[in-house]
């Protein structure tokens, strides 16, 4: 099972190298999720044929609870509804709508958390959704609940 999770990883990260169209994206939010957590992490985000975008990445929330600091890997996936229909991300010389609509799942090896967002500009989100926590981490407090987020997705040029 490891070695077929290793090849799928391998041919993902493959497959996006070889689009020229996506573009690397810096995440950096805080997360009030049962604490408060410093998300900090890369992504890529590409522009599909309707020009709504879409966004991967890859981050750490960082946290200091219970007299422990913890580090939790988290995935993502962001579908983001582009209201002005006039093209993608601001760094891609478009333009966006002032207000753009994300949907996110998140997953992480103990909890999955869909939520929805508002975006400014497609650079400064703000975030709301419900973690489901479906393995408890030893030495910490649930993660299950309200959701909620500041965030900015910095494009790198």
């Amino acid at each position: 099972m490891k070695k077929w999770i290793f090849f799928m990883v391998c041919c993902w990260i493959t497959s996006s190298l070889a689009q020229p169209s996506w573009k690397p994206i810096f995440n950096l939010a805080y997360i009030n999720s049962g604490g408060n957590y410093l998300q900090v992490g890369p992504g890529v985000s590409k522009v599909l044929a309707n020009n709504h975008r879409i966004d991967m990445s890859i981050t750490a929330h960082m946290g200091y609870m219970k007299e422990h600091f913890i580090v939790v890997p988290e995935a993502g996936f962001v579908y983001v509804f582009n209201t002005y229909n006039q093209g993608g991300p601001m760094f891609l010389n478009s333009n966006d709508a002032l207000f753009l609509f994300k949907l996110r799942t998140s997953v992480s090896p103990w909890s999955v958390t869909p939520d929805g967002v508002i975006s400014l500009f497609g650079i400064i989100d703000f975030s709301l959704g419900y973690t489901y926590e479906f393995k408890t981490y030893k030495d910490f407090k649930s993660l299950d609940g309200i959701r909620l987020g500041i965030g900015f997705a910095i494009p790198i040029p």
